[in-house]
């Protein structure tokens, strides 16, 4: 009987996908936590990241989701009362689940959510080091815009998500473009000023320059604030059976001794 052995493994990436669930709620906590209902679309090696919107004072923040607690990631300012915060959490529970907002100490000012989850990613080590923001006053009427720079390592395996936020006095409803990537969603609401809000995802592997960032097409008032955080998402990786690494040929074990024989071409597998 001829017998070969193959004892190594290789650990591939699976691709990062949007999960097709972008999702918004506002309200007024009162003083009380405040809470909503969402439901992912998949929980294969999925993670949920949550854009925490509030009015008021630099939040302290506690959000679980299907009770359990999010991780903080970091607050930007938009405007001088308005703070925009990012939190993720590995999501394994199926269904809806409830998203809760506790603010210690308790605060009555109004809050926004935008929230999306994505699947592939790794789940211990979620996040990337190219996580980061761009904000900037701009005294002009529009249209606006706000360029990343933070990217730097393009050839990495990874996600970058923006959640970018345009302020101003304008009543009108700017469209919001992405400089890179797909558009996933948009949300407007009023706290102190007039809010416009996009978030947009797009794979590493895509992106050719640092010009990752958001663009509102339209005109407007003066003085306005921008900001555009910016998360990169990490893929999971599994084992599986590789190919011989660059064998010559293998050798295999016959009854009455050995016989070498060619070792198969390499096959690249995509996930």
């Amino acid at each position: 009987m001829l017998a070969c052995l193959l004892s190594r493994t290789l650990a591939l990436q699976a691709a990062i996908a949007y999960n097709g669930d972008f999702f918004t709620s506002s309200g007024n906590p009162s003083g009380s936590p405040y809470s909503t209902n969402f439901a992912v679309g998949s929980v294969n090696n999925t993670v949920l990241l949550v854009a925490l919107i509030t009015d008021g004072t630099t939040p302290s923040v506690v959000i679980t989701y299907g009770g359990k607690p999010m991780t903080f990631l970091r607050t930007d300012q938009i405007a001088s009362q308005n703070f925009q915060s990012i939190f993720y959490v590995p999501v394994t529970l199926t269904g809806s689940q409830t998203l809760t907002v506790n603010f210690v100490p308790a605060q009555n000012n109004a809050i926004v959510i935008m929230a999306a989850s994505y699947t592939g990613v790794d789940q211990s080590n979620p996040i990337g080091a190219q996580s980061g923001a761009t904000n900037s006053y701009v005294a002009t009427a529009g249209p606006w815009s706000v360029t990343n720079t933070a990217v730097s390592n393009l050839s990495a395996a990874g996600m970058l998500v923006q959640v970018a936020n345009l302020k101003t006095g304008s009543t009108l409803a700017p469209t919001f473009t992405p400089s890179s990537g797909t558009s996933r969603g948009t949300a407007n609401y009023n706290i102190n000023n007039q809010h416009y809000m996009g978030w947009s995802d797009l794979l590493l592997s895509s992106l050719t320059s640092t010009n990752l960032g958001a663009h509102w097409s339209d005109a407007g008032t003066p003085t306005t604030r921008l900001v555009a955080q910016v998360v990169e998402l990490l893929p999971a990786t599994g084992a599986f059976p590789p190919p011989h690494p660059s064998p010559k040929s293998w050798i295999c074990k016959w009854p009455s001794g050995r016989a070498r024989i060619p070792a198969p071409r390499l096959t690249t597998i995509s996930l």
